[in-house]
Formats: C-alpha cells, structure tokens, sequence
C-alpha cells in the first residue's frame, strides 16, 4: 500500500511539472494588429504569461510566442492575454501577458494574484498591496489592503452610478471586476468581459458507488487486549454514496473542492496466536460496523476536452455506528482444546486519514458527466495507538477504492 501511495503522488508531480496540452479554438493578435485564427494551448498556470503556444489554421504549424513577439492571445468566449509592461513587488519591469478581465473605458488586468486598473492615460495601475506582517498586542497579522481604495476614488467617482462604497469591496477577482463592469455600464460606452460566458461558481451533485478492498492493523493500548494485536484479513465490500464538486470557472475551471459521503458495512478478521512445546493459544477476533466515510480534498481536471484525466487527494473523517467486537479463544494444552468467547478490541468512534486518487471523468452531455476514479487511503486505525517507551507501533487501515459514479450539473 506505501508502494501505490508513492506511485500516485509520483504521477501527480510528474503532471505538475510537465503539464498536459489542451489546445481550444482561439487566436492571436500581431504586432501589426492582425488576426490570426487556429488552436492555442489552455494552461492555468503562470505559464500563460511567459509563452503563447498557437496551431495555425492555414499551415498547421505549432509556434511558440513570446510577450516581445505579439500583441496578446485567447480563446474563442473565454481568456485574452495582452501584451504589457508591469511593475513588480520589487520594482522591476517586466514585459509579460497579463490577463484581461475587463476591456472598456476602464480596463482591469491580472498577473498571477495581482489585479491592475487602467483607464484613459492614467497607464497600469496595481491595485493590490504587497503583504506586509504587522505586530500589536503580541499578535501578528497581515495588514489590511487599501491600496485599491485610493485608486478606485480617483479614478471612477466620475460616474455617479458606479460603485461609490469602495472601502467595502474585496480585494478578489470577482468582486474587482463587478466594480469595473458597474462604472463601463454607467459611462454607456461599449466594454468587453471576456469572460462572462462563465459562471462565477457550479455546484456538482454525483452519485457513487464503489468496491473497498481493506486492511486493518490492529494495535490496542490496553495491556490485557494486547494478546490480540494483529493484521486483518483483507476485507472487501460494496459502497454506495453522493459527491459534491464546488468549482469556480470563470476564476480556475480546472480546480475544484470534492467531498464525499460513502456509506458501507465493514467486516475485519484478525487471527492471532501463541505457541510454546506443548500448548498453543487462538485468537479469532471480528470486528462489524457500518461506516461513513467522508473524504474531502482537491479535485484537479488535467484538461478541458470531452474525456480527460483527473487526479485529487486530501483527509477524510470516518465515522463508525453499530460497532460490535467479538473473540472466540482456543487454548490447547497438551492436545486438550479449550474454547471461549470474549469481548474483542473496542472500536473508536471514528478515524482520520488521507487519500488520493487518479481517474478520468468523460461529458456525456451539457449536464451529465461520468467518471471512473481510483483511490488509495491511509487512516490512524480503528482503536487508539498503543502507549508506553519503545512502542512505536501504530493501529492504521489501508483503503484502496475503486469508484464510479454520474455528476449532475
């Protein structure tokens, strides 16, 4: 199970760091104003500033532009990135595509988490403060952003039915760009929001059914249960449940928030036993409970095209109701077998663990979706660990999933 846990996490860098390609219809501008209309590479990533990767309709040639080369690049109802100079928290220029969020008579951009304000001569304005760590009281916390205040009070109180409470207005996306809508619709000249084809937020509900196959390492930190200590058979069992994905794509439609609820019955055996020269004893320990697990975590979709990729991780809490734990005792003494039956090892309320997963997720329409996913889970076990000097062994369960299931929009 720490083999496969690697393997996964292995294959999570190797797609961070390389990426996948996910060309989509869009186009690029020229220096010389010019259009240019074929396939360009979709990232959500810092990369989008350095390097425009573009398939020409006409010769079918990948080029790879840079801020220098270009006037900007997008996609067809979504992103467009201009070319532009801007100023970094250490006062550098750098020439870089920065994305539009709103072109008018008020024009807001974004380079990675900074936002910027342009309009008529004033050039590009950063609106965002540089974090600064503040002490009072012996407590320490970040300062509270006014920087876009300042700049929002000079530059759109020229338009009276804009928004005039900017002190109230959160320094994110969302709520910077409802601002630059609010004064371009007051002032009656044309603007573009590039993406407002997106909504601000979706809510995915899916249903789920899986197969579990489990191992439990039982490891009892009381003295008189410890005769009891061991590994589980593996357990395999049918599980049936409801997902939830909140994504958020007009900000980033490749991350998203999943969480889980996937009930199932569990079933663990766990043999044990003793032996000298001439006795022997047997412990047949079964532990039953119904399970609720709910893992919670990152979802990350590796492309936008119909069938792609998808990997996620994160903890999950799982709750057991109806536990029941019973031993049955062999003793043999010199070929006499003496059998009892006992309590077993108590069962915790609940474990805590980590997951992570791969699977592929394919769009069967507009509002349905199914997908395939693969899951690996390690929890802190069943019972409390084990206490005491030089006792470093720990109760843990090993969860691997295999899962399907349908998402609804």
């Amino acid at each position: 199970m720490k083999s496969l846990f690697t393997g996964i996490f292995l294959l999570m860098l190797t797609h961070l760091a390389f990426g996948q390609s996910d060309f989509r219809a869009g186009y690029v501008i020229t220096l010389e104003r010019d259009t240019l209309f074929g396939l360009v590479d979709y990232k959500e990533s810092a990369l989008n500033s350095k390097k425009c990767r573009f398939i020409d309709y006409n010769n079918s040639m990948t080029n790879d532009f840079n801020p220098k080369e270009i006037f900007g690049y997008g996609f067809n109802q979504d992103k467009f990135f201009e070319s532009k100079e801007v100023v970094k928290e250490n006062n550098e220029v750098d020439r870089v595509f920065i994305q539009v969020l709103v072109k008018g008579q008020a024009s807001l951009y974004r380079y990675k988490d900074d936002f910027y304000l342009e309009k008529e001569e004033s050039g590009l304005l950063r609106l965002t403060d540089p974090k600064v760590l503040v002490e009072k009281n012996g407590r320490k916390y970040y300062r509270k952003p006014i920087k876009h205040i300042g700049i929002f009070n000079s530059l759109l109180t020229d338009c009276k039915y804009s928004i005039s409470k900017f002190d109230k207005v959160e320094v994110d996306e969302k709520s910077f760009t409802e601002v630059v809508e609010s004064y371009n619709e007051c002032t009656g000249l044309p603007y573009i929001a590039y993406k407002e084809e997106k909504p601000w937020t979706v809510t995915q509900i899916g249903l789920v059914f899986g197969y579990n196959a489990s191992q439990a390492n039982m490891v009892s930190r009381l003295s008189y249960e410890s005769h009891l200590d061991g590994s589980s058979y593996t357990n395999f069992s049918p599980g049936l449940g409801l997902s939830f994905k909140f994504l958020a794509p007009r900000i980033n439609e490749k991350l998203g928030i999943t969480i889980d609820l996937i009930g199932r019955n569990q079933l663990y055996k766990v043999f044990s036993g003793q032996r000298d020269v001439l006795n022997s004893t047997n412990s047949y320990m079964t532990l039953s409970f119904f399970e609720l697990k709910i893992p919670y975590g990152l979802t990350y979709t590796l492309t936008g095209k119909k069938t792609s990729p998808f990997f996620s991780g994160g903890a999950s809490h799982t709750l057991h109701f109806n536990r029941h734990s019973e031993a049955i005792y062999e003793n043999n003494q010199a070929g006499v077998v003496y059998t009892s039956r006992g309590h077993g090892q108590e069962i915790n309320d609940f474990q805590m663990g980590i997951w992570a997963s791969l699977g592929v997720i394919r769009k069967m329409s507009s509002r349905y979706s199914g997908f395939v996913e693969f899951r690996a889970e390690k929890t802190n076990g069943l019972n409390s660990q084990k206490s005491g000097p030089g006792l470093d062994i720990s109760p843990s369960v090993n969860n691997f999933q295999i899962l399907t299931g349908i998402y609804f929009k």
